[in-house]
């Protein structure tokens, strides 16, 4: 079994454990179907669904903020992101920035790159910068 498939689930019920379920709402992928406002709850979610044949692919990347791994997907056609961390994935739409391109939610979940480095804030915790992953 793969270092990832071990530690992500640890690291799921580490962070399940340590962090209260917020009551806010936010917009999450559906296995199903396109995004739907739904409550945010602690645990992952449904995986991000395949794209329609013919569609667009958007620019994909893995990023190491503090401690955390993320991968981010760009789609450029919603102009949105999807962002996948250890505790599930945010659908986030673009936002306005003063230098770089940021997407962020209601709910103070934001993704920053600029200048060849990144910042991830999810809800409720401090800023962590981010680096591009190196390596698999």
């Amino acid at each position: 079994m793969s270092r990832v498939g071990v530690l992500l689930p640890l690291g799921l019920l580490l962070l399940a454990a340590c962090r209260p379920q917020e009551p806010a709402a936010s917009a999450t992928v559906q296995k199903d179907g396109p995004a739907t406002p739904t409550p945010v709850q602690a645990g992952p979610t449904a995986p991000v669904p395949p794209r329609p044949p013919g569609q667009a692919r958007g620019r994909e990347a893995r990023w190491v903020c503090g401690d955390e791994h993320i991968a981010v997907r760009f789609d450029p056609q919603a102009d949105t992101l999807v962002l996948t961390h250890e505790r599930g994935q945010l659908l986030l739409p673009r936002a306005t920035a003063a230098s770089g391109t940021r997407h962020a939610d209601a709910n103070g979940n934001e993704f920053l790159e600029e200048d060849g480095g990144g910042r991830l804030t999810l809800s409720g915790q401090r800023p962590v910068a981010g680096t591009p992953a190196t390596g698999g």
